[in-house]
């Protein structure tokens, strides 16, 4: 007879990747909310968030009542080069 525990079929995020998820919906909350003192906004901060993560980060923003979500692929137009 094997005493083993089953494995859950899911299974909840790593530690470090749920830790990973609540620091980047903090930050881009906190981005969202705005600060006289910060130039950079959420929607900036959010091109550096991994792709697999968006999806958790949005869940995340949801669960704590943030209105702003991540746009998959999202691209800053600040950086676009001058059509000039």
């Amino acid at each position: 007879m094997d005493d083993r525990a089953a494995v859950p079929l899911f299974m909840a995020p790593s530690s470090s990747r749920a830790l990973q998820i609540e620091q980047w919906a903090q930050l881009l909350e906190a981005l969202d909310v705005g600060s006289p003192s910060i130039d950079t906004t959420a929607d900036q901060m959010a091109e550096d968030l991994p792709s697999e993560l968006v999806p958790e980060v949005n869940n995340q923003l949801a669960e704590r009542g943030c209105h702003f979500r991540v746009k998959q692929g999202q691209k800053s137009i600040l950086c676009k080069p001058s059509s000039h």
